[in-house]
């Protein structure tokens, strides 16, 4: 490509569409970016896959976004950034900047004053843990209460996030044992979808955090530190690439970038599988 550093799109990726809002922050605050999207939808959720499973599935995909010439990678989960960061970072981090979702969001809790909180997470994020370690490193005062909620971001991916009685129904399920709290971290990056719902059932005293807008804020300060803005006039270009296809992804699509995206199916896996195969028989 002859564009410029600079003008290189932003990657990010997700097991599915929960990374849309992520993605969406960012073309919030940064319009004329331009973005790939790669929606891991064969393999969603990520939240009951196995650890080596996550990071043969997020090294895959790291290696397609720099094949598209990406300036920087942002892992738009939770569970791969539990899991597949360090391990992405110490591969392409000599060559782009790495972004994870949990490192900008905890340290806005830490920063908050927020005296105790609940993290609502997917079960490899709260058993791996990262949230409850960080926020005490930073604020040992803090008290922390977790609840793994298995099924959750499944049902939002599977469109019934409109579904208005059923998540509420399921948001009390999951979150009816919390103590009293002050704060409540979204940590899943499908939560955001349904934050209205999450925010009405704690009420307007406790304050909802999400990596929608911060981690957008941390991509911003990242570019900007390594001289990587785009200084285009003209509005930026979302590619949405997919390993499968759902309606509910073309929806929220659509919702993220308000205008209709077109979803690219890219047989990623079965490409490796080839290559695998090719390599058993020399």
């Amino acid at each position: 490509m002859n564009k410029s550093y600079a003008e290189r799109p932003i990657g990010v990726f997700d097991s599915g569409i929960g990374g849309l809002t992520v993605a969406g922050g960012i073309h919030q605050l940064l319009p004329n970016e331009d973005l790939v999207y790669f929606g891991d939808i064969r393999h969603l959720p990520y939240g009951d896959k196995s650890d080596q499973n996550i990071i043969d599935y997020c090294d895959g995909i790291a290696q397609f976004l720099m094949e598209q010439d990406c300036k920087m990678i942002v892992i738009a989960c939770n569970s791969a950034s539990s899991i597949a960061f360090e391990a992405l970072e110490a591969k392409y981090g000599s060559l782009v900047p790495v972004i994870n979702v949990i490192d900008p969001v905890v340290r806005e809790v830490a920063s908050s004053g927020c005296a105790s909180v609940g993290i609502i997470a997917t079960p490899v994020t709260t058993i791996k843990g990262l949230y409850v370690q960080k926020l005490s490193h930073l604020r040992p005062e803090i008290r922390i209460s977790t609840i793994a909620s298995k099924s959750l971001a499944t049902i939002i991916e599977e469109g019934l996030f409109y579904n208005r009685k059923l998540i509420r129904e399921l948001v009390d399920h999951y979150f009816g044992d919390f103590p009293a709290l002050e704060g409540v971290v979204l940590a899943c990056t499908h939560y955001p979808i349904i934050r209205d719902v999450i925010a009405e059932y704690f009420g307007p005293l406790v304050q909802i955090f999400d990596s929608t807008d911060t981690v957008a804020s941390e991509v911003q300060a990242r570019l900007a530190d390594l001289g990587l803005l785009s200084d285009r006039r003209k509005k930026g270009e979302q590619r949405c690439y997919v390993s499968d296809y759902t309606d509910s992804f073309q929806t929220m699509a659509r919702t993220f970038f308000g205008r209709e995206v077109q979803l690219e199916f890219y047989p990623l896996w079965e490409e490796m599988e080839d290559e695998d195969l090719l390599l058993q028989k020399k």
